[in-house]
C-alpha cells in the first residue's frame, strides 16, 4: 500500500512546491540597448546578417521567505543576453514574456524570444553603395 502510495505524494508535493505563472508582456517591434543608426532607406536588408530565433533572458531572485529582495529581471538586459550570444545590434519582433515562480524563494525572468539583426554588415553595404 505504501510504496503505491508514497509516488503520488511525492507528486502531489512536487507540484504543491512549484506554484508558477508564466504571461506574455507583449511584442517589440525593435529593441536595442545602445544608440543605433536605422535609417535604412537605401539598403537591401536581404544582405544583412539576420538570426531567428534568438532568445534572451534575465533572472532575478525576488523573494526570500516572503520577504522581497527588491531585484526584478530588467528588458534590457534580457536584450542584450541575445544580442551579445548572437553577435547582432538590434533584435527585430521581439516577443516577451515574464516567468515566475515561487516557494520559499521568488525567482522572476524575462525572456525575450526574436530575430537579431547585425547592422554592421548592413553599414558595409550602405558604404559600398556610397562608394559606387
Amino acid at each position: 500500500m505504501l510504496r503505491r502510495v508514497l509516488p503520488a505524494a511525492l507528486l502531489a508535493a512536487a507540484a504543491l512546491a512549484l506554484p508558477a505563472c508564466m504571461t506574455e508582456q507583449g511584442m517589440l517591434q525593435v529593441a536595442a540597448t545602445r544608440p543605433v543608426q536605422l535609417d535604412l532607406r537605401e539598403v537591401d536588408l536581404s544582405a544583412a546578417s539576420i538570426r531567428r530565433g534568438v532568445t534572451g533572458s534575465d533572472t532575478r531572485v525576488t523573494s526570500v521567505l516572503f520577504l522581497p529582495t527588491g531585484e526584478s529581471p530588467r528588458l534590457e538586459n534580457a536584450v542584450e543576453d541575445a544580442l551579445l550570444d548572437n553577435g547582432g545590434d538590434v533584435m527585430v519582433r521581439a516577443r516577451v514574456r515574464a516567468i515566475d515562480w515561487w516557494f520559499l524563494i521568488g525567482v522572476s525572468t524575462l525572456e525575450v524570444r526574436g530575430d537579431v539583426v547585425d547592422l554592421l554588415e548592413v553599414d558595409d553595404v550602405v558604404e559600398r553603395l556610397e562608394v559606387e
